[in-house]
């Protein structure tokens, strides 16, 4: 029988002494314990062999993942991607992203769900990366969250709330990384490490992040010109703008009915209150060039967001058609603004 094995018999013995020189030894012999298979002096102390058993549980407990480790693994990291996942599928697919934006935003969405599968796993299997893996993991949180502040300040309609959430999330939970004693018996911190895989997964999405807002200050400086957003999605969406806010260009004489895509064209169309029959040729053709040359002259004197609209439409191969109609709706006169008088009106 091996010291160590001698050992766990003397230690809940009450025939126990301990010397500062020699170690444990037997009361009865004042020598070090020498028996092979059992001691004949054996006396068990019920109490001390209680509270080794239950120091020895509270250890292996230490070990594994429960508590609040748990719980930041399985809600913080585990739902906490799922949710991030969902969301950011459901963005993907939602607001015209270019090919190159949806490849942006799938290797946020992979390089996040990645490093928590790695980071669940990693803990369960004691491995020395676990606590780099978590780390990684909350500092792909806190540069999310770094986004959307980034966000708040290029765009009018975003709110910071849930950005700064997501900051207080990250330093609540890596203060808790750094001083639990639980993650430290689980994972000593001579012992952590943190590999080149999760590495390259961070530099990856916090470039991915770096290029999306990039990408999305360039589409709302020039909305035409960005290579972030789908062309048609960006036209459709200005068009959508457009129609909802007709009562602010109507008139009582005039009223904006709509503007919808039309055979390669952006067309809208007015009606003339005040006018009940249709119009003789003559009258027809000068009121379509005094209109035009109204319309011309709007387009010259337009603020830059609306030319960069217009600007839009024409890069995309559309011309520009307004369409009059009378008051049964029946067709007064329509005439086209091609891409050379537009381009003659805003030089």
């Amino acid at each position: 029988m091996t010291r160590e094995e001698q050992l766990k018999f003397c230690s809940v013995c009450k025939n126990r002494k301990m010397d500062m020189q020699q170690g444990m030894l037997c009361g009865l012999t004042n020598a070090r314990a020498e028996f092979e298979d059992k001691c004949e002096n054996y006396l068990e102390d019920t109490v001390k062999k209680v509270k080794i058993e239950n120091e020895e549980k509270e250890y292996q407990a230490s070990l594994t993942v429960s508590g609040w480790l748990a719980f930041f693994l399985w809600v913080g990291v585990g739902l906490g991607a799922v949710a991030s996942c969902i969301w950011n599928i459901v963005n993907l697919f939602g607001v015209g992203f270019s090919g190159f934006t949806s490849l942006l935003y799938a290797i946020y969405i992979l390089s996040l769900a990645t490093i928590a599968v790695l980071t669940i796993r990693a803990f369960y299997k004691r491995a020395t990366n676990a606590v780099a893996l978590a780390a990684t993991y909350i500092a792909m949180i806190a540069i999310d969250g770094l986004v959307g502040i980034s966000l708040y300040f290029i765009m009018d309609d975003v709110s910071a709330l849930s950005s700064v959430r997501q900051l207080i999330w990250a330093t609540i939970w890596l203060s808790y990384l750094l001083m639990s004693t639980h993650v430290e018996n689980m994972i000593p911190r001579q012992t952590r490490t943190w590999k080149l895989p999760e590495k390259i997964i961070l530099g990856v999405y916090t470039l991915a992040c770096v290029l999306i807002v990039v990408g999305l200050n360039s589409f709302l400086i020039n909305p035409g010109g960005s290579d972030f957003y789908d062309p048609e999605y960006v036209i459709d969406s200005t068009i959508k703008a457009y129609n909802e806010q007709l009562d602010l260009y109507s008139t009582p004489e005039c009223t904006v009915l709509e503007v919808v895509k039309e055979d390669g064209k952006i067309v809208y169309s007015y009606r003339l209150n005040g006018v009940t029959e249709t119009l003789d040729p003559e009258l027809s053709e000068l009121l379509t060039t005094q209109a035009e040359d109204e319309v011309l002259a709007s387009i010259e004197t337009a603020d830059e967001v609306a030319k960069r609209e217009l600007n839009l439409f024409y890069d995309n191969g559309y011309e520009m058609c307004y369409r009059y109609l009378n008051a049964n709706d029946e067709v007064l006169y329509t005439f086209d603004i091609s891409l050379e008088e537009f381009k003659e009106a805003t030089e």
